[in-house]
């Protein structure tokens, strides 16, 4: 789950609420890519993330999307993945 793994970028980390779990918690994806060496480290050659389109506030399982050609906005830009949503 992008938004529980690491937070790399705190201009994104708006809504905070780590107390509160079904709340945004602060992960994004140069969170994710910043670890791919630490993923890599422990085995694993694939990885799969929840989906990273603009969701329901409180979706904390970040399947209830709200726009599929819209990324969450908590994670950054999709271009920090390498790719795009269209």
């Amino acid at each position: 789950m992008i938004y529980r793994f690491n937070n790399e970028d705190s201009s994104n980390g708006f809504k905070v609420n780590a107390a509160d779990q079904k709340a945004y918690s602060g992960g994004d994806f140069k969170g994710i890519t910043g670890k791919l060496d630490y993923i890599s480290e422990m085995g694993f050659t694939a990885i799969w993330l929840t989906p990273v389109f603009d969701k329901e506030e409180k979706g904390y399982h970040e399947y209830w999307i709200n726009d599929f050609y819209e990324r969450e906005e908590h994670f950054g830009t999709i271009e920090v993945l390498g790719g795009s949503l269209a």
